[in-house]
């Protein structure tokens, strides 16, 4: 069974998690046993679907801290409340199914078999090499690769990349100043900002994540104007 420390405690990185199960999920579903006559397929669509339609319309009404009011947050809090004990049983099936091996939960973000806690992996003594770029109006690109000219894409071990980030009218020179944050397992990472903060200045660093969230050193702060 997986283990209950799996899922962040931000709702960015709640719902970034989400996002990488979602993706994974439903483009094999037919082979993870979710077909849409199936017993866990008809709870996929007419029970955890909509949970997810509603945590994601709170979260989209939330995470703007300029218009956000105690309307935002509690909504946001009733829609997890009501979405994560779902997304607990989805990974418990997914866990016990013979369909799912251990390749398949890990691109799901989800814990891996054979103990309660999955094996942590070394975690990266080096940051990850990033080059950010313009991917259209108010949307930024931070591909990401490994600073070993030897080495893969991603080090061995290494479940993803996070990118914090932050907007600020005077310098940023501290990394736990950069608030917010995305996860991703292959890059780019594609950071999207409001319209009133186009023009703005943003920070930005990058850092590896093990397969148990365990995370190394940050790349440079780099300073970056939001198109």
């Amino acid at each position: 069974m997986p283990n209950s420390r799996w899922l962040p405690e931000s709702q960015q990185g709640f719902k970034d998690k989400l996002d990488v199960t979602i993706t994974t999920l439903f483009s094999k579903r037919e082979a993870f046993g979710f077909g849409t006559t199936t017993d866990n397929g008809k709870w996929l669509d007419t029970v955890f679907s909509p949970a997810v339609t509603r945590y994601v319309s709170a979260f989209n009404d939330w995470k703007d801290e300029n218009t956000r009011s105690h309307i935002e947050v509690t909504a946001i809090h009733e829609a997890r409340e009501k979405l994560e004990p779902l997304y607990r049983h989805l990974a418990r099936i997914l866990h016990e199914s013979l369909s799912v091996d251990n390749l398949d939960l890990d691109k799901m973000g989800l814990p891996l078999r054979g103990t309660d806690k999955p094996t942590p992996s070394p975690v990266s003594t080096t940051p990850p090499d990033i080059q950010i770029r313009i991917v259209r109006d108010g949307v930024l690109g931070v591909a990401f690769s490994s600073a070993d000219p030897a080495s893969s894409a991603r080090p061995a071990g290494q479940h993803g990349v996070e990118v914090c980030f932050a907007i600020s009218d005077t310098p940023i020179v501290e990394h736990f100043q950069l608030q917010n944050s995305r996860f991703a397992t292959r890059p780019p990472v594609e950071i999207e900002f409001f319209g009133q903060d186009r023009g703005k200045l943003v920070y930005i660093a990058a850092r590896w994540e093990n397969n148990v969230g365990k995370k190394g050193p940050f790349t440079r702060i780099y300073q970056v104007m939001i198109p």
